[in-house]
């Protein structure tokens, strides 16, 4: 294993670098697989470092952002993605005269990534859910099953282990220890006793209840499987969400126990990001900001372009001077969203020095017409 540091990627064997130690860290993407043939091992390196990168941040991007707003992201380099890394750990290392494979993982510097999202009007949220475990209940022919080895609801779980989103699910190991705290029924039948306990052993905030019902529709002869999903205890507020998906003749049921696994992924991770971004939208907040002035004149300009602002609510003179102001800014929602809209006007909020007596400095550009 290697922990390298972007800018020197070749100058340095091994260097430790602390942030990329977070697995569950938002910023962290992780299990990049490369694997490329060159004419030497040292170009396909290369290759295979700055590949990785792009496909880190676009893993990053879409874990962040929202449907739709991949239109108003730049277009992603090895250049743009290495100047946010903030450091890169190879595993599995495999070299040979012409070919170079690894494990990568990739941590970028948060505040560089905000930054870049605001400038693009992006919304995102990086904040993750709590922690869940999913309890997959197998229905067939009558039948329940759960731990069973046989179960094809349970295996098509195991892509989670690397899933990118904010919502991190655990799928319990099945040993004898789970065997003998929950059976299927008592699932099915949300036995509350039962399901907390699998959950406090994995550390998890609560369960989440995958049920799948598979079966053939005799007219058609085709394949059928019907999931209800709900969270149980803590965890995303997932109101009991429902999927159903009609296979071929030709298909096989893993295609169907896999697509529909990843689609209570997205949906999970989905009603996180919507609910996480109304939560910050309702929040009530201020902040006390002071801004250069050379007449009086610009002290108008500047709070005509914050009372444009739909999240600013009100604005409260502190001080007044020849050359400075200061002001309690009241507003809905983060210091990250109004840092955003603040942008909108051409203005930035950037963090006062040592010894200020605020934290925050608002730089007012000349207006754009």
């Amino acid at each position: 294993m290697q922990w390298i540091v972007p800018a020197v990627f070749f100058a340095m064997a091994s260097v430790i670098f602390p942030r990329c130690a977070t697995a569950s860290d938002p910023y962290t993407v992780s299990s990049i697989s490369v694997d490329l043939t060159r004419e030497t091992s040292a170009i396909a390196r290369q290759e295979a470092i700055e590949s990785a990168h792009t496909q880190a941040f676009n893993r990053l991007f879409k874990r962040l952002s929202f449907s739709g707003e991949s239109e108003r992201l730049p277009e992603i380099t090895y250049s743009l993605a290495a100047d946010l890394t903030a450091g890169l750990k190879i595993d599995d290392e495999v070299t040979s005269e012409t070919r170079y494979a690894a494990e990568i993982t990739i941590s970028f510097i948060p505040e560089q990534v905000r930054k870049l999202f605001q400038e693009r009007d992006i919304e995102f949220v990086d904040n993750a859910a709590p922690q869940i475990v999913v309890v997959p209940v197998f229905a067939h022919a009558g039948a329940l099953s759960l731990w069973e080895q046989n179960n094809p609801w349970r295996a098509s779980w195991s892509f989670i282990k690397g899933y990118d989103g904010l919502t991190p699910v655990i799928l319990p190991k099945g040993d004898l220890v789970d065997l003998g705290s929950l059976s299927a029924l008592q699932a099915a039948e949300q036995n509350q006793q039962r399901l907390s306990a699998l959950a406090a052993r994995y550390g998890a905030a609560g369960v989440l209840l995958a049920q799948a019902t598979y079966w053939i529709d005799f007219e058609t002869g085709n394949p059928r499987l019907d999931v209800a999903v709900e969270v149980v205890g803590d965890g995303p507020a997932l109101d009991r969400f429902k999927y159903s998906k009609t296979g071929t003749f030709a298909s096989s049921p893993e295609e169907l126990f896999k697509d529909a696994a990843r689609a209570v992924m997205e949906e999970l991770d989905g009603v996180w990001k919507r609910k996480s971004a109304s939560l910050g939208a309702s929040q009530k907040s201020t902040l006390v900001v002071d801004f250069q002035i050379t007449n009086i004149t610009d002290f108008g300009d500047v709070r005509r372009r914050l009372d444009a602002l739909p999240n600013v609510t009100r604005q409260e003179l502190l001080a007044l001077s020849k050359d400075r102001a200061r002001l309690r800014i009241f507003f809905d929602g983060t210091s990250e969203a109004i840092r955003t809209s603040i942008a909108k006007q051409n203005m930035d909020l950037v963090p006062a020095g040592p010894g200020s007596q605020v934290d925050w400095v608002l730089i007012a550009a000349p207006k754009r017409d």
